[in-house]
């Protein structure tokens, strides 16, 4: 045996449920912005426990410690690319692209 894991009950997982599900309208609400900055708290989370996630996965699925580290790293690279939708979201302008026209995105 090389570890124990605990089962949660189902009072466990309908007490985490009904917390997600009474949280998410304000958390849907929030600008695009506030979510940023609350996965950028999160990537540093992720960089400053790096080789503890790691470990845990190396022992969960047997990978070897290097690729394991690859994983969180990857991991880690979603992170960032979710962090940037502030301007992802953004709509383009251009003057003037070719006799007298101009061109703009509108996201809705």
């Amino acid at each position: 045996v090389q570890a124990r894991v605990g089962l949660a009950s189902q009072k466990t997982v309908d007490e985490a449920v009904a917390s997600a599900l009474k949280a998410f309208p304000a958390w849907s609400e929030q600008s695009s912005l506030r979510r940023s900055r609350v996965l950028f708290k999160f990537k540093e989370l992720l960089d400053q426990h790096h080789d503890e996630l790691a470990e845990i996965i190396s022992r969960e699925h047997g990978k070897v410690f290097s690729d394991a580290k690859g994983e969180v790293t990857r991991g880690i690279e979603i992170v960032e690319f979710a962090c940037g939708a502030p301007n992802l979201l953004k709509t383009d302008f251009s003057d003037n692209i070719g006799g007298g026209i101009d061109n703009w995105n509108l996201r809705q």
